[in-house]
C-alpha cells in the first residue's frame, strides 16, 4: 500500500539505492482500481517496467519499456546508459515499433474483456480451493497455496496423476512447502483442475 512504498522510498533514499518496480500485472487488479506506484513517491530512482505481453496477451511482440523518474541528475544518466543499452543489445523491430500506437488504440475493449475473463477465471479458482487457508491474490495471474507435505513431491504428482502443472514453491525461494500456480485456464477446466489441487492441499 502507499504507507509501504513510502517507507520503501524513506530507504531507497536513506541508502541511495535506485528501485526496480515491474508493473507488468498492474492492470490485473482485483478489490482496488488502481496500483499504488513507487514512482509517486520521493525514491531518489525509479526504474517502472511494463509491456505489452500480459497488458494485451501480445508476448510476441516483443515490447516492453523502462519509465525513469527521481532526481533529474540520476535520471539524465540512466537514461544515457539505458540508451546505450538499448540500441547495442535490445533493439525493437520497427514494424512492431510502428504498431504500438494501433495497439494502444484498438486493444482497449479487448483488454477490458480480458480482465473481465481473467478475474472470472480467479473467482471460479478461489470457489474451489474454499476451506483452504492461503492469501488470494490481488493481483496478477498466479497464487500460492501453503501444504503440509513435500511440495516438490505434490508438484509431481499433479503432473503424473492429472496432467496439471504447478510449480513447487523452492521455485520462488517461498518456503517452507507450497505450490504455485496459474489460475488462468479454459472455463471448463477451472474446478476441476483446482479441486484436485485442493484434494492435494487438504492430505
Amino acid at each position: 500500500d502507499e504507507e509501504q512504498l513510502r517507507g520503501l522510498a524513506e530507504i531507497a533514499t536513506r541508502h541511495s539505492l535506485p528501485i526496480i518496480s515491474d508493473e507488468v500485472f498492474g492492470e490485473f487488479l482485483f478489490g482496488r482500481d488502481a496500483l499504488p506506484r513507487i514512482a509517486t513517491t520521493d525514491a531518489p530512482l525509479v526504474f517502472t517496467l511494463n509491456g505489452l505481453s500480459k497488458m494485451f496477451a501480445l508476448p510476441g511482440m516483443k515490447i516492453g519499456w523502462i519509465a525513469v523518474t527521481g532526481d533529474p541528475g540520476l535520471v539524465r544518466k540512466s537514461m544515457a546508459a539505458l540508451d546505450l543499452i538499448s540500441d547495442t543489445f535490445l533493439p525493437v523491430n520497427e514494424i512492431a515499433q510502428f504498431a504500438v500506437p494501433e495497439v494502444f488504440s484498438r486493444g482497449q475493449d479487448f483488454l477490458a474483456r480480458l480482465k473481465k475473463w481473467i478475474s472470472e477465471c480467479r473467482a471460479a479458482a478461489l470457489a474451489s480451493l474454499e476451506g483452504i487457508s492461503f492469501v488470494p491474490p490481488q493481483g496478477g495471474f498466479y497464487l500460492t497455496i501453503p501444504i503440509s507435505h513435500d511440495e516438490e513431491r505434490a508438484a509431481a504428482g499433479l503432473l503424473e496423476r492429472n496432467r496439471i502443472l504447478v510449480h513447487p514453491g523452492y521455485f520462488y525461494d517461498i518456503s517452507p512447502d507450497h505450490l504455485v500456480m496459474t489460475f488462468i485456464d479454459e472455463r471448463d477446466s477451472i474446478s476441476a483442475h483446482f479441486a484436485e489441487i485442493a484434494t492435494v492441499a487438504h492430505s
